[in-house]
């Protein structure tokens, strides 16, 4: 079964995170789920992600290319 570009949003646990697609290099594409909190320090208020989790693509399928 093929999902539409809609179905990435299941993807998220919550919908506040992001998606990050890290496919610069051929061998090493990762799709993660990253969620984003405010720290603050001496220079004033840093955004920083965090991972949740990572997706790794190893062989490109058609459901993989869909998705990029």
């Amino acid at each position: 079964m093929i999902h539409s570009l809609d179905s990435l949003s299941f993807l998220k646990v919550d919908p506040y995170n992001y998606l990050n697609f890290r496919c610069q290099d051929y061998n090493n594409r990762v799709i993660s789920v990253e969620q984003e909190y405010i720290k603050e320090g001496f220079k004033g208020k840093e955004n920083i992600y965090e991972d949740l989790y990572k997706i790794k693509i190893h062989e490109v399928t058609l459901r993989e290319l869909l998705i990029l």
